[in-house]
């Protein structure tokens, strides 16, 4: 994963964020890529994410540093309450990110669908929210 994508920056961001340290935890703290690893339910709540496909901006000279991520966020926990509430944190947490520039709002992140489904893993039921964004991204900005 690149240091610019949206997801790894979205990461970083979380990973200093009281709000997401008390949801996710600290050590470790439990947001994934795509996947989470096997056990890891068992200590607590969890965030993983996917990429669901991405539009980017053209100019006459070529491909422009400019893209809008569409980003599945998925909220893992064995009780259902908890894990919406995690969900509802969490778009309150990405309300405040802009990876656009330095001035917040300017650019918003979109919450383009949310869902709820149940996973099996390992004879344990898993409860699962998700939301879908749009997320605007400069990839010529690292964090």
């Amino acid at each position: 994963m690149s240091l610019n994508s949206a997801e790894a920056k979205i990461r970083t961001l979380a990973a200093a964020n009281a709000t997401m340290q008390g949801i996710f935890g600290t050590g470790p703290f439990r947001w994934f890529f795509v996947r989470e690893p096997q056990g890891y339910i068992e200590q607590g709540t969890i965030c993983r994410t996917r990429r669901v496909s991405a539009v980017y901006t053209y100019a006459q000279g070529g491909r422009l540093c400019f893209e809008q991520a569409r980003i599945q966020f998925d909220v893992l926990d064995q009780s259902q309450e908890t894990a919406r509430d995690a969900l509802t944190a969490l778009e309150a947490f990405l309300g405040t990110v802009d990876l656009m520039n330095e001035t917040p709002a300017q650019y918003a992140n979109f919450l383009l669908s949310e869902r709820s489904t149940i996973e099996v893993q390992i004879k344990q039921q898993i409860y699962v929210w998700s939301a879908d964004y749009r997320i605007w991204n400069n990839l010529g900005i690292t964090d």
